[in-house]
C-alpha cells in the first residue's frame, strides 16, 4: 500500500502570519497553502496586457485595474492572487492577522498555465461565485487566442467562449472591451511550452 500524504491544514490567521514574512506568496484554499509556481514569458505578456488595456479605458472613471499582487479575500475564507482585477468605487478591506485583503473585486482574471488551469477552472471558479460584487471571471489561455468568461446573470453565471484574433470580449459591468488581437499582440507561441512545472494545486 502506499502511503498518502496528508495535506496540512492552518488557519486563515496562522497563513496571514506566514504570508506577511514569506519571501513567495502562497494561496489558502479550504485551510491548506497553495504555493504559487513562477509564471511563463507568455503568462506575465497576457496578464500586462489584459491589465494595460483596462487600465487605460477606465482611466478617468472610478474604477480601477489591479494586478497580481493584489491579494483577495472570499467570504469562505480563501485568499486568492488573481492575475488582473477591477474594483469600482472604494476598495473595500478585510483584515486578519495585520494582513489586508480586497473584498470587492467587479472583474477577476486568470491567465492559464499548465501548473494552474484545473485549479483556476474547478476551487477558485466556484471560490470567485461567491464574492457579492463579482460580474466577470475571464480565463485566459496561453496556448491559443482564447478566452472564456462567466458572466453574472440574474438566476445564475453566464458562459462565453471568445476565440479568434478577431473577436471582442464585452465587459457590460465596467464599459470595457478586451480585444483579443491586442490581448494577444506580444505573445509568441512558441514560448508557451516553458511553461514551470506545478508546485501544488487543489
Amino acid at each position: 500500500m502506499v502511503a498518502i500524504e496528508q495535506p496540512q491544514y492552518i488557519t486563515a490567521a496562522e497563513y496571514m502570519e506566514q504570508e506577511l514574512k514569506a519571501l513567495e506568496k502562497s494561496e489558502y484554499f479550504a485551510g491548506v497553502v497553495v504555493a504559487m509556481s513562477g509564471a511563463s514569458l507568455n503568462h506575465n505578456r497576457i496578464s500586462m496586457d489584459v491589465g494595460f488595456s483596462l487600465m487605460a479605458q477606465l482611466k478617468g472613471t472610478d474604477c480601477k485595474s489591479f494586478a497580481m499582487d493584489v491579494r483577495v479575500y472570499i467570504p469562505s475564507d480563501h485568499y486568492f492572487y488573481p492575475d488582473v482585477g477591477v474594483i469600482c468605487g472604494d476598495p473595500e478591506i478585510h483584515k486578519i492577522a495585520g494582513g489586508e485583503s480586497i473584498i470587492n473585486p467587479v472583474v477577476i482574471v486568470e491567465t492559464l498555465s499548465l501548473s494552474t488551469e484545473y485549479y483556476d477552472r474547478s476551487s477558485k471558479l466556484i471560490a470567485y461565485q461567491l464574492i457579492p460584487t463579482l460580474q466577470h471571471y475571464l480565463l485566459v489561455s496561453q496556448n491559443a487566442p482564447q478566452v472564456e468568461m462567466y458572466t453574472r446573470m440574474e438566476g445564475g453565471w453566464f458562459y462565453t467562449l471568445h476565440k479568434g484574433l478577431d473577436s471582442e470580449i464585452a465587459l457590460s459591468s465596467i464599459h470595457c472591451s478586451l480585444k483579443l488581437a491586442d490581448i494577444y499582440a506580444r505573445l509568441n507561441f512558441e514560448d508557451s511550452t516553458n511553461d514551470p512545472s506545478p508546485d501544488k494545486t487543489c
